[in-house]
């Protein structure tokens, strides 16, 4: 699978080369997935438990359900927490974290 940004929606897709299936929601195969040397760092620092409560803490801020957190999404995070926040801040926070370059927040 591999994420992609759709020209006229505007919204990520995922891509499956193998299958040629498309996807708007990050498949499973995909959420659950993360590289074995950041596995291992995560376990060194974390527990398993801690592990499932951060997932458990992104779900919920992710309100739309698409596996991602988005400019909009974060906005209302941060204003139910009393920030109030510039667009610029907000694609600056985005872009700290954003590593496929999608313009959200994944958890992976």
């Amino acid at each position: 699978w591999s994420k992609h940004m759709h020209p006229v929606v505007g919204q990520a897709y995922y891509y499956n080369s193998t299958t040629g299936a498309t996807k708007w929601q990050m498949p499973d195969e995909v959420k659950f997935f993360i590289s074995d040397e950041l596995s291992n760092i995560l376990m060194e620092r974390f527990s398993p438990a801690d592990i499932v409560e951060f997932e458990e803490k992104f779900a919920q801020m992710d309100l739309d359900g698409s596996g991602a957190i988005d400019k909009d999404e974060l906005r209302v995070i941060l204003a139910a927490m009393g920030e109030r926040i510039t667009d610029a801040r907000l694609d600056s926070l985005i872009r700290e974290v954003d590593t496929d370059g999608s313009g959200e927040i994944d958890f992976d």
